[in-house]
């Protein structure tokens, strides 16, 4: 068993994705409703 599996946590939030496209580029964007703060090395899912 690794150092990350023992550290790893998982949460179950609603979300708002906002989606921009024009000519030139596409972005998404995540914003977690409950305010839950995303970390450098952390990871996410999100499901439409």
């Amino acid at each position: 068993m690794s150092l990350k599996s023992l550290l790893q946590k998982t949460l179950t939030v609603d979300c708002t994705v906002e989606v921009q496209n024009t000519f030139e580029s596409l972005h998404a964007h995540v914003r977690f409703d409950d305010g839950v703060t995303v970390n450098p090395g952390d990871e996410g899912t999100v499901h439409c």
